[in-house]
């Protein structure tokens, strides 16, 4: 009997053994598909030119399913922070060409920019060409990382649990509320009387500000710390209050904080999706999407418009082909790599990776204003000659500070980016909530990161690491002395 026993457990063993050399093979055939589809693509779109946006459009949609495919292939998780930055990326810089080229006949309400001031169309197939290779590359850096450095980790027992550092979370969650309400009760006090435009025309030190934008970043992390009977509360409370700020118009931080908070919270459950789940997940991914459209009109017509014709904003929107016009109103990015394509080497020669040494800088509080021109410079949409409102790009950051050689930090970043990613998932399910406290407000940053610049990025994670470590030093000395005592 025990020889058979034997002989079953080696069976087993060999079967999971053989599984696993499968599925690494597996791992490493789609690994050179992505490669090859990506060559593949590169000489598709080098055929095209940039007016063909029908096939080009066509084409893109397709290679986005792939990269779906291709991920769950790698047993990589859809609803995890290193696959929405790909999605996030793709919406970003390829929303309106999509539209354009797959349904050339609806008109949206935004403005349309790949048709508008994308006229040059051999710089048009430029860019598009560049935005493919960033993103498929970002995309093959997290596959090298999903396939061949994934390996087991040991968790650090030491930091798990440890109500020292959930006290440390809390009290920066406090603080950064604290500066986040004053800064959004001006700001909406000028959104109803200026509008938009006074909204972000609001005013504050650059201190004032990172503090304040801290809370978006920590909300996702906060959500752990709180009890489980709690979580359901704050969760409403926080999603509550940042979809009343966004009624000044901004939206941007809200949404990739309240992205992040998703990311968590399916991360943390215990249980797996199941069909009523997702389409419960659908419906508010659907109203999401709706409010974001209103917040835009808002923007538009102004907040006291919006009120005064209430129930014509929200049947306008209910009206509308949500998910296009939010394809639409995302899609406008790639503006900005087709502006930093057009200007360099002749507008502007940065040197290599500019932005990135120039945003250390930003670290030290600029009191005196000695290094406005500094970190001025460190904004490279600031640079780009144009005097259009327009946001950041991470592919037009990498393209101005590192030229051609983009396509090797694309794959350096999408490397490091699913380091990050897998180190939350890791946690999360190991309960090791004082582990997570730099990956979860540091992934925040990074989703806002790809609509916006290197130079707004560093000072605000940089001070959350000194304001945690701060606050960890404080409360062990506190109960230092109190012990003593």
């Amino acid at each position: 009997m025990n020889t058979t026993k034997i002989t079953n457990d080696r069976y087993l063993e060999y079967n999971q053994r053989q599984a696993k050399e499968s599925l690494k093979l597996t791992k490493i055939l789609i690994f050179f598909l992505l490669i090859l589809e990506t060559f593949l693509g590169v000489l598709y779109l080098d055929s095209k030119n940039g007016s063909e946006l029908s096939a080009i459009g066509g084409f893109l949609l397709l290679n986005f399913f792939w990269l779906l495919v291709s991920w769950k292939l790698l047993s990589g998780k859809i609803v995890s922070s290193f696959f929405f930055i790909i999605v996030f990326l793709y919406i970003l810089h390829f929303g309106q060409v999509i539209i354009d080229g797959v349904f050339p006949y609806y008109t949206y309400d935004y403005l349309d920019y790949v048709q508008v001031y994308m006229r040059d169309y051999a710089l048009r197939q430029k860019t598009i060409m560049v935005c493919f290779l960033c993103i498929n590359l970002l995309f093959l850096g997290g596959a090298i990382e999903q396939t061949f450095l994934n390996g087991k980790e040991k968790e650090n027992v030491a930091l798990n649990c440890s109500c020292l550092y959930r006290t440390s979370i809390k009290i920066i969650f406090i603080i950064s509320f604290v500066f986040r309400f004053l800064l959004d009760c001006v700001q909406l006090y000028k959104a109803i009387y200026e509008g938009y435009s006074g909204a972000i025309g609001v005013s504050v030190s650059g201190v004032f500000s990172a503090i304040a934008g801290m809370w978006y970043a920590i909300v996702p992390l906060m959500y752990l710390c709180v009890s489980n009977s709690k979580k359901k509360k704050f969760v409403l409370m926080c999603v509550f209050y940042m979809a009343v700020t966004m009624l000044s118009g901004n939206r941007g931080h809200q949404f990739t904080s309240i992205l992040m908070l998703v990311v968590v919270i399916i991360t943390n459950s215990k249980k797996k999706i199941g069909f009523f789940q997702l389409l419960k997940y659908l419906f508010w991914g659907y109203i999401s999407m709706c409010f974001l459209d209103i917040v835009f009109a808002m923007r538009t017509f102004g907040i006291n418009y919006f009120f005064d014709n209430f129930f014509e904003c929200i049947s306008g929107s209910l009206k509308a082909n949500i998910i296009l016009e939010t394809l639409g109103t995302f899609g406008e990015t790639i503006y900005t790599p087709y502006l930093t394509i057009a200007g360099y080497g002749t507008n502007f020669q940065p040197f290599f990776g500019e932005c990135f040494f120039k945003s250390i800088v930003s670290i030290i509080p600029d009191v005196f204003g000695v290094f406005t021109d500094v970190n001025n410079a460190a904004i490279f949409t600031k640079n780009l000659g144009t005097q259009n409102a327009i946001g950041g790009s991470f592919v037009g950051e990498l393209y101005y500070s590192f030229g051609e050689l983009y396509l090797v930090f694309a794959v350096a970043f999408g490397m490091l980016f699913a380091k990050i990613s897998r180190n939350i998932e890791r946690k999360i399910k190991q309960r090791n909530i004082a582990g997570l406290w730099f990956d979860i407000p540091c992934m925040t940053y990074l989703f806002w990161l790809m609509r916006d610049c290197v130079g707004n990025f560093v000072r605000p994670i940089v001070w959350f690491v000194l304001l945690y470590y701060l606050t960890n030093l404080l409360l062990k000395n506190k109960n230092r002395n109190y012990r003593k005592i």
